[in-house]
């Protein structure tokens, strides 16, 4: 079964043919290269919308916020964070809105866990 890939908001760069999402890992099975992706708008909502299917070309990790010494995984401790260009081109106006973004949506797990930054190139639009 084809896994989802859930947008809250119907960000521009949905528009894209190659377009970037940051996502935190996840504890059942992380995001691979060469899976392909449900693109869903809104997936646990009343508003769920499929918007196509995506294959994910690319994942490298970032850090999304500065962290103090000692907290998160050891293996991550030279992981660049995310830039202002990452931003700016994933949705938002600046890297400040970002953080708040993701802070909103995930409190403190910013802080001890880095993102995947996801490329994913579109196979299909519904």
């Amino acid at each position: 079964m084809m896994r989802v890939l859930s947008f809250s908001r119907m960000w521009a760069k949905l528009d894209n043919d190659t377009l970037t999402t940051f996502r935190f890992e996840r504890k059942d099975k992380d995001w691979e290269v060469g899976e392909q992706v449900q693109m869903v708008f809104k997936a646990r909502s009343p508003q769920r919308r499929v918007l196509g299917v995506a294959e994910i070309v690319d994942k490298t990790p970032r850090w999304v916020m500065n962290h103090p010494p000692g907290l998160g995984y050891a293996g991550y401790f030279n992981t660049p964070l995310v830039t202002e260009e990452e931003a700016v081109a994933d949705g938002f106006s600046s890297r400040e809105e970002m953080v708040k973004f993701i802070r909103k949506e995930r409190r403190m797990l910013c802080v001890i866990k880095p993102l995947n930054k996801l490329t994913v190139r579109w196979l299909t639009k519904d």
